[in-house]
């Protein structure tokens, strides 16, 4: 990380196969392409190269 700069290595996964296999290898290639990071509205956004959102997190409440 060095600014709003992100990139991350390769991710770690299980062969096991589990249900809902399609939403992990989505997740995984969305991931791959991460440039760059911000807030909004109490949620981290990840953000392609071009600036197109790719993910939005939200923290949930137990």
């Amino acid at each position: 990380i060095k600014d709003s700069l992100i990139t991350f290595g390769p991710a770690l996964s299980t062969k096991m196969y589990c249900n809902n296999m399609n939403i992990e290898k989505q997740f995984l290639g969305l991931l791959k392409k991460v440039s760059y990071f911000k807030f909004e509205n109490f949620n981290l956004v990840f953000l392609s190269t071009t600036s197109e959102k790719l993910l939005t997190l939200s923290a949930i409440e137990e």
